[in-house]
């Protein structure tokens, strides 16, 4: 049994206009930081979206530097409530590998696993989910689950634009002081900058930072207990998006962000949840009420993406759908969508 936040189709997923520049930018200042690729700067917001509806207009046969930005609105409010993205290859990026280097001697009969940080570039490479941000009187409501899942979907709709593999980077751990212990004992010595600062340059001058952090392996057992901890965890506030990520088949990898230490999860694309478990109907009828159908996660096919919560009636002949679910997903008898069943209900928003 759904609840009262999942009425039908009363909230929808679309790719993002000029017109949402001033609630990206109010959704945007709730971020403490950390969401690199949500910079708090009205221009670079400006041109995300301008970059992003370039890539929803071009024709594309294989993946390159498209990004995508998709935005989440609610009957409830005119304004648009949250903000989530694709990168269809991450282009050039650094992180660290955690790798583990065995050191033994039989004379004194020590054996030793020893942690390493090695510096890696990431160059054309997966797909990447990324800038998911929900305006925080909604985070309660459990709208993260359609802002992240619905990504999956449009991935389905057209996979030629993106890779064989898609990871997802979970912001790692910052104080209240929006400082980051990893940051302060690692980047900040070859950057005499805060985390803040460093996480703007970050996404408007990548490669500088890149260039300037020195390629020799870091030794863990040598780092303070309190940065070796947070390796490979995440924020608090991205737990459930992580949670929501590994119910989709995603994993840890032995990756972690070159700036806050923050996990790196992966999945091959084709045993994302979502994707696998997707179905594609045609609508045999449109009628005034749907209640008797089962609800699923359910998607247009076209690059102007549309995609909602809804009931959907499986029938030997097509499927049936309500009117306002046709009205929101821009469908016309005959037509057909993706739908898929959501998560099983659980403890992903605990």
């Amino acid at each position: 049994m759904m609840t009262k936040e999942w009425q039908e189709a009363t909230a929808v997923i679309r790719p993002i206009c000029n017109d949402d520049l001033d609630a990206l930018i109010d959704i945007v200042s709730e971020i403490s930081a950390g969401v690199t690729s949500l910079p708090k700067d009205k221009d670079l917001l400006k041109k995300k979206i301008y970059d992003s509806s370039k890539a929803f207009a071009e024709e594309v046969a294989t993946p390159a530097n498209e990004s995508y930005l998709f935005v989440l609105q609610h009957s409830d409010t005119p304004s648009v409530i949250g903000v989530s993205g694709l990168l269809a290859t991450v282009g050039t990026a650094g992180c660290y590998q955690i790798d583990t280097i065995e050191k033994s001697s039989k004379a004194i009969g020590i054996h030793m696993k020893i942690k390493v940080l090695y510096l890696t570039m990431v160059r054309g490479g997966p797909s990447e989910v990324c800038s998911l941000c929900l305006a925080k009187q909604w985070r309660e409501k459990k709208m993260g689950l359609l802002l992240s899942l619905s990504r999956f979907l449009f991935i389905r709709a057209f996979p030629e634009r993106f890779g064989d593999k898609v990871i997802g980077r979970m912001r790692g751990v910052i104080d209240k002081q929006l400082r980051s212990p990893f940051w302060d004992v690692i980047g900040k010595n070859f950057f005499d900058i805060d985390f803040s600062e460093a996480d703007y340059i970050a996404y408007t001058h990548k490669d500088a930072i890149i260039d300037l952090i020195p390629a020799h392996p870091i030794y863990v057992s040598l780092l303070p207990p309190s940065v070796q901890e947070v390796i490979g965890k995440s924020h608090a506030n991205t737990i459930p998006a992580q949670k929501l990520l590994e119910k989709e088949h995603f994993t840890c990898s032995d990756y972690v962000d070159l700036f806050d230490g923050g996990p790196i999860f992966e999945a091959s694309t084709k045993t994302i949840r979502t994707i696998s478990q997707a179905k594609t109907g045609r609508i045999q009828e449109i009628c005034d009420d749907s209640s008797a159908g089962e609800w699923y996660l359910a998607s247009n096919l076209r690059l102007d993406f549309r995609c909602t919560v809804t009931q959907v009636l499986e029938k030997e002949e097509g499927l049936a759908i309500s009117l306002k679910t046709a009205n929101v997903l821009q469908i016309k008898k005959g037509e057909e969508i993706q739908y898929v069943p959501l998560p099983t209900k659980s403890s992903i928003w605990k």
